[in-house]
């Protein structure tokens, strides 16, 4: 099954895009003339309004199919290559560690217009805190992002 998907997956994706745009499209064109005969303030209640609503559901079913598709690969790859997997093992593990100090080291109390904004949004401290650890392990990636840039054109500007 793999190696078919790895060399017709994408031709296989694009077969079945095609194939529910193309139903789609039929299905609106099936139901439009009468959605149209509905005056426009009460076309959103409209029972030939739900002609649409393949095209959500086909989109939210593809989604989910495909969330869990990339973890089942996921999966694999790591079971079947485990040494190739380390690196990224390593990686998310240096992200959550981030993630657990920042979060430990994060302050759940707001002050001054903060202090306002989580009132008026409820935002409860365990939030708050969550929000704080979030946005602090961005900028701690970003940094090292701009770090590891600026040190390997160094780096190749000595080769």
């Amino acid at each position: 099954m793999y190696n078919f998907l790895t060399k017709n997956g994408q031709l296989l994706a694009f077969g079945v895009g095609v194939l529910i745009t193309v139903l789609y499209y039929l299905i609106v064109s099936s139901g439009l003339e009468a959605f149209n005969s509905i005056p426009q303030p009460d076309q959103p209640q409209s029972a030939e309004g739900d002609i649409f609503y393949f095209g959500l559901y086909a989109t939210v079913v593809l989604l989910v199919i495909a969330a869990g598709l990339i973890v089942v690969f996921g999966i694999y790859q790591m079971v079947t290559h485990p040494k190739a997997a380390m690196k990224g093992i390593i990686g998310i593990g240096i992200l959550a560690a981030i993630f657990l100090l920042s979060y430990t080291l994060a302050d759940p109390s707001g002050t001054g217009s903060l202090k306002a904004t989580m009132e008026e949004f409820n935002i409860t401290p365990g939030v708050s805190k969550y929000i704080s650890a979030a946005l602090s392990t961005t900028g701690i990636l970003a940094v090292g992002a701009v770090l590891a840039f600026a040190i390997s054109e160094i780096r190749n500007f000595f080769r």
